[in-house]
């Protein structure tokens, strides 16, 4: 059968069995924003994207304080 005949509904809930099957587990990313937020922090920045191959989290880094400790 070929992937143009089968709608997106399909094809997510054969994926989704054939996860629980082989005890995967299958996140559903929201669509609008998936180039443009980090996977390591969540933080969503059309900055981080600077080029088509090229991602870096736009998110200010916390500087320690003077114990060392990240604010």
């Amino acid at each position: 059968m070929a992937i143009l005949a089968v709608g997106f509904g399909e094809i997510r809930r054969r994926i989704e069995c054939e996860a629980e099957r082989h005890g995967v587990k299958v996140t559903a990313v929201n669509p609008a924003q998936p180039s443009q937020t980090c996977h390591w922090c969540g933080h969503p920045d059309r900055k981080s994207r600077r080029t088509r191959s090229g991602f870096q989290c736009a998110r200010p880094v916390p500087e320690p304080d003077a114990g060392g400790l990240l604010r």
